[in-house]
């Protein structure tokens, strides 16, 4: 068999089998991790900035079941309009659902807050 190039490392190695890309396994391992962390980091941004927003809303709704709040003090808290993770319907109204709370627009200024598990 003729010599190979191990994409981790870079290094010439002659492969044992036919379909062997690696010179060994730690560095498949190695390589295979790192292109994980590549993924993990780039998830890690979005779900940061959906927790944040999460975090927000449960603060905001305390013991509440429900709250109106204005979009103003929505942005003053750092709530960030752009990151959410599902949309509920309850009825006929539709939340940007964050996890089991969920927010939506009742006017031009103006947002209801909801706590999906205390309102069943």
């Amino acid at each position: 068999m003729k010599q190979r190039i191990d994409p981790y490392t870079g290094e010439y190695f002659y492969p044992f089998r036919s379909n062997q890309k690696f010179a060994c396994r730690e560095n498949q391992i190695a390589h295979n991790n790192a292109r994980a962390k590549v993924k993990r980091d780039y998830l890690k941004e979005i779900d940061s900035c959906v927790r944040r927003n999460w975090e927000i809303l449960l603060e905001l709704l305390g013991d509440e079941n429900k709250s109106i709040k204005s979009e103003e003090f929505l942005n003053g808290y750092g709530y960030d309009f752009r990151f959410l993770n599902n949309i509920r319907k309850e009825g006929e109204k539709v939340y940007f659902a964050l996890y089991n709370v969920g927010i939506r627009q009742i006017d031009s200024k103006n947002y209801e807050l909801i706590n999906f598990e205390t309102n069943e």
